[in-house]
């Protein structure tokens, strides 16, 4: 199957961007994949040549700071270079001052104050952009005002900007009592509801819905004292305490139904989140290991060939049980979505194989045998 437009952008950029002077249009025929297997299938070299041009148009026009060097070589195809800057393509780390520190310590994410030295990409430091926490408050106020007034086309991007910045000034700023937005939404209903999470939550108040769970039958009535907000795999998640249960539970926004904050005594508080209480089990998690709303655990041993067997330990997934000869590797994995981690393992083509049990494996056959269908249909 010929790369997409899109992996074609995407291995031009990786090809690009560890480069610190411009290289030619040979180099690049030669060291992008899409560009390098159309020649090599036969394709006429000035349509792949034009293919090249179009790419680098288009990426332009995304912004993308794609930099052409004339040369002064004899040879045509060394009459222009073309390169990528790092300083020009990554957006500079954010450093929030501390009031009298010297040298400007500051943060990257997190409570005002606190002190990170930058980070690098591919040992190269990029120069950063401080802000006094004050010049921080008032860019942030400047995106919300953007984002309220009415018929303005960038509203979506003051949001999202605001989001960031005030993730970075920390709750005691946004008034939030540890509210962590992490990302926005994209379906207008599950928008709604975010927001009427993200408020009862700054309020202290209690939250009523029905909810239908991915491993429950039917629906029930949730009374939640919301804790946390969170976007992981492409949705959100609220994590409170279930009074219905009476225990911390995570649920799924777009499951959520007939949401209702706690109307009574609408200056008083509800609840108080616990000082021990943080997302980052949550963010840390994997699709799989994502806590679920009351689910049993599933134990799966999984083999793994080598050169997987060492990108999974490098990625710290699973559980090293046992190693065999060649570099094989089997792992034991604690899921508590089972589908999502079939999903994961179909994406790895066959270099992850299902030890035991061996109804997972069927279930996993199973479901490659359905991805192939949908395909096939399509490609008819």
């Amino acid at each position: 199957m010929p790369p997409t437009k899109t992996q074609r952008w995407l291995d031009l950029l990786a090809f690009l961007t560890p480069r610190h002077y411009g290289v030619t249009r040979a180099q690049i025929m030669d060291g992008v994949p899409g560009y390098a297997r159309s020649l090599e299938q036969g394709t006429n070299p000035e349509s792949v040549r034009r293919t090249f041009e179009r790419d680098k148009k288009e990426l332009l026009a995304l912004g993308i700071p794609l930099e052409t060097v004339e040369g002064s070589g004899d040879d045509p195809e060394d009459q222009a270079t073309y390169r990528l800057r790092s300083r020009d393509f990554y957006l500079p780390y954010l450093r929030i001052l501390r009031a009298g520190a010297e040298g400007g310590g500051g943060a990257d994410a997190g409570e005002p104050g606190e002190t990170m030295e930058p980070e690098r990409i591919r040992g190269l430091p990029l120069p950063p952009l401080e802000l006094e926490a004050d010049e921080l408050r008032t860019v942030a106020e400047a995106a919300r005002t953007i984002r309220d007034l009415p018929d303005v086309p960038f509203a979506a991007e003051a949001e999202s900007a605001w989001r960031k910045l005030t993730f970075d000034l920390g709750p005691d700023w946004i008034g939030a009592d540890g509210t962590q937005l992490v990302a926005r939404g994209d379906e207008p209903p599950v928008q709604e509801r975010t927001r009427a999470l993200h408020d009862a939550m700054a309020r202290g108040k209690t939250v009523r819905f029905s909810y239908t769970g991915a491993y429950r039958p039917g629906t029930e009535s949730r009374e939640v004292d919301p804790y946390g907000l969170l976007f992981r795999f492409n949705r959100w998640y609220l994590v409170g305490h279930d009074r219905t249960r009476d225990a911390l539970r995570l649920f799924r926004v777009g499951r959520m139904e007939d949401l209702e904050v706690n109307p009574a005594r609408p200056g008083s508080r509800d609840f108080t989140r616990p000082t021990d209480f943080t997302l980052e089990p949550w963010r840390q998690a994997t699709p799989w290991s994502l806590p679920a709303e009351e689910v049993e655990v599933t134990e799966v041993t999984v083999r793994f060939d080598f050169p997987r067997s060492l990108l999974v330990d490098r990625a710290g997934l699973g559980e090293l049980i046992e190693e065999r000869p060649g570099g094989v590797t089997l792992r034991r994995f604690q899921l508590h979505q089972t589908d999502a981690f079939l999903r994961w393992l179909l994406s790895l083509q066959g270099e992850g194989r299902i030890v035991d049990p061996p109804e997972l494996d069927e279930a996993l056959g199973r479901m490659a045998a359905e991805v192939a269908a949908l395909y096939s249909r399509e490609a008819g």
